[in-house]
């Protein structure tokens, strides 16, 4: 995401209209899409072990939520291709990225076309997900962990699934995130998204964002014209 120091947030005015309106417009993407997974988190962990009791509108919120989390990364992407056709390309770390956000834009032309696709959803053989997601974590309650030497060590968890609509267990796609081997935060955390047979990896994405402004764009690496950085 973009720090509240980033360059992003200051713009030398000698930049180019057209790369400032790039620029606006991925910060504001970036800033979107970090209040979209605050505010998954903050839903799933204010339930805690009673999720299975979540009320209609926080359901509705947390897959709001999700779909918004698709629609700017969508948006991310294709503002960072813009720059780097413009430029020397991406590097290895950021064309991974690229590629890892592509199930952002197969999701969003997905739901965009949904009703003329309707008939052929209806009509669709093996499982699959609700139309509107399914929405999997690793929760860790208060018995789950020792803290040893100030340091939290997970003992057990629970994977939990919400959907979007009713579970049909004969025919539902759903996806459980694996916590082998992961960083677990603590009480909820390994977000993923399930929608149209594709897996949106939330927390590994925002992970990965996190780090990306560090990769070029506050060194001015994106930035054209004749300033000075700091």
């Amino acid at each position: 995401m973009v720090p509240e120091n980033s360059i992003l947030r200051k713009l030398p005015i000698v930049i180019d209209a057209a790369q400032r309106l790039r620029l606006e417009a991925l910060t504001f993407s970036s800033d979107t899409l970090a209040y979209a997974f605050s505010q998954i988190r903050s839903i799933t962990e204010s339930y805690g072990s009673k999720i299975a009791s979540i009320s209609l509108h926080d359901r509705i919120a947390l897959f709001s939520h999700c779909w918004t989390y698709v629609n700017e990364l969508h948006a991310t992407r294709l503002l960072l291709t813009s720059f780097f056709k413009e430029g020397s390309g991406p590097g290895p770390n950021q064309s991974a990225f690229l590629e890892r956000a592509k199930i952002a834009t197969i999701l969003r032309n997905k739901i965009t076309h949904l009703n003329q696709n309707i008939g052929n959803l209806s009509q669709a053989k093996g499982p699959s997900a609700p139309i509107f997601g399914a929405l999997s974590y690793f929760y860790v309650g208060e018995n789950d962990y020792n803290q040893i030497d100030g340091t939290p060590i997970v003992k057990r968890g629970k994977l939990v699934t919400l959907n979007s609509r009713s579970m049909y267990f004969q025919n539902t796609l759903i996806s459980f995130p694996n916590p082998l081997a992961r960083d677990i935060h603590i009480p909820v955390s390994l977000f993923q998204f399930t929608a149209f047979g594709q897996i949106l990896y939330i927390e590994d994405i925002v992970k990965e964002l996190i780090r990306l402004p560090h990769r070029g764009f506050d060194r001015g690496d994106l930035l054209e014209g004749d300033y000075e950085i700091d």
